[in-house]
């Protein structure tokens, strides 16, 4: 069966021509000039069709592949490739909501995770110029479900900052969780020796978690030199204790452990020029731990980030925070700190130096301490058949110096955290973290050990 399309202008004609002459034979097409010679009526078959709007859109002409498209879905109304540029070529006239109409049908029609892929993408594009950047993400999100290759994936991330920058609410969840020998933060030890008398204290106890962490921001303020956004932080942590647990602390209850977090926030960042920017957190929030408050804090940090060449980032931050703990005020404190980090961008991977110092003033003995802390992370710049790796490890000094007669705490922390991105769905990817901690102290209260698996789910844009 064969389209008829009329109305052609002589200038694409003669272009059309020229790159159709090739290929007549195998589109079976038959081209006759009309009078006036402005137009022409020509008679293909829908695979001609197809490419004489592709080649329109090449052209800059998009109402022309619109006429097109039209004539061939006419004839074939379920032609994915005629929608698909009828799509594109509405989207860019600026007629984006209908555009998405035929976006959807044909996604829709779609058999083949490449025709999905094409169909949601083309459905996003004229939603975005429909002035529906929220529903634009979701397709986009949609198309990642279906992209095979490398270049799919950083065409859509792409397309994701570019609808970042005109969606000022945005929101973000992080779920995790898994098993652990220790939900609940406790020492290894069952007892304080307190001159000779024992006192009870509490042991780490095995169970799972479920932690939920929910960021809701609102973008005041974006040039390319000038960002300013506030925000709010919800966070829960959920813990169902095993039988095992039970036994070595009977009576106890998921309840007890369960951790509650509310921070509302302000961010600023300056771009002092290309490679200096400047940023300042301001935060207050309060916690909970099984239903009853437990403190409440205020922070402000002060950080710069400095471009030194392409491939090594510096990074310096300023912290500042007060803590109250109504039922303990004995354990306020303030904390001072300074953290730095060195990116280091290498042939084949990334890796993070960080280096830290911070002080703890407060009345309580045990809460009082000055820490060093270095760190590292190594991350692979290839993928292992679409799992990335990101391994890290960090080693902490703990000085108690209101308890002179005890040594240092050292605390040891190391793990890797594998990301599973051809299992991403909605632009989506789980990750799995394996972890170890040790805590090495003189003190049973804060001697600890903890080895936990996580499962979580991470954005890929």
């Amino acid at each position: 069966m064969r389209v008829v399309l009329e109305a052609i202008t002589r200038t694409l004609c003669a272009r059309l021509l020229r790159s159709l002459t090739f290929c007549a034979c195998a589109l079976g097409a038959s081209l006759a000039l009309a009078k006036p010679a402005e137009q022409i009526s020509v008679e293909v078959t829908a695979d001609g069709g197809r490419d004489m709007a592709r080649q329109a859109l090449q052209m800059g002409n998009p109402d022309l592949a619109v006429r097109i498209a039209r004539q061939v879905l006419a004839a074939y109304p379920e032609d994915i490739g005629s929608l698909v540029l009828l799509t594109t070529g509405l989207a860019q006239l600026g007629h984006g909501a209908e555009g998405a109409i035929y976006g959807r049908q044909a996604f829709g029609l779609a058999k083949t995770p490449a025709e999905h892929f094409q169909a949601a993408y083309v459905t996003a594009a004229a939603l975005s110029a429909a002035d529906q950047p929220y529903t634009a993400k979701f397709w986009l999100r949609r198309a990642n479900n279906y992209s095979a290759t490398t270049e799919d994936t950083a065409l859509l991330a792409k397309a994701f900052q570019k609808l970042d920058a005109r969606t000022p609410v945005k929101l973000t969840l992080s779920i995790g969780g898994g098993p652990s020998d220790n939900v609940n933060g406790g020492s290894l030890h069952d007892s304080f020796d307190f001159f000779g008398i024992l006192i009870p204290i509490s042991q780490a106890l095995p169970g799972t978690t479920l932690s939920t962490v929910a960021t809701l921001s609102y973008r005041l303020v974006s040039t390319p030199t000038l960002g300013v956004s506030v925000y709010a932080v919800g966070a829960q942590r959920n813990v169902w204790l095993s039988p095992q647990a039970y036994e070595l602390q009977p009576g106890a209850r998921n309840s007890e452990f369960r951790y509650n977090g509310l921070d509302l926030g302000s961010y600023v960042g300056w771009a002092v020029s290309d490679k200096t920017v400047l940023n300042m957190d301001l935060q207050v929030g309060k916690t909970w731990q099984g239903g009853i408050l437990q403190s409440d804090h205020e922070r402000v940090t002060f950080g710069i980030s400095q471009t030194l060449i392409p491939t090594r980032i510096v990074n310096l931050a300023v912290t500042a925070e007060k803590t109250h703990y109504p039922s303990t005020p004995h354990a306020n404190s303030l904390r001072l700190a300074a953290d730095s980090s060195l990116a280091l961008t290498l042939a084949r991977s990334t890796l993070r130096y960080n280096l830290g110092v911070a002080q703890v003033d407060a009345e309580a003995a045990g809460v009082a301490y000055r820490a060093t802390l270095v760190g590292v992370n190594w991350q692979p710049n290839q993928d292992f058949h679409g799992v990335t790796f990101d391994l890290f490890g960090r080693s902490e000094t703990r000085h108690y110096w209101k308890t002179p007669g005890f040594a240092p705490d050292v605390l040891n922390e190391a793990g890797v955290t594998a990301e599973f991105t051809k299992l991403a769905v909605f632009g989506f990817s789980p990750t799995l973290t394996l972890s170890a901690a040790r805590s090495k102290s003189p003190v049973v209260v804060r001697d600890t050990s903890s080895v936990g698996i996580t499962v979580g789910f991470g954005s890929t844009f």
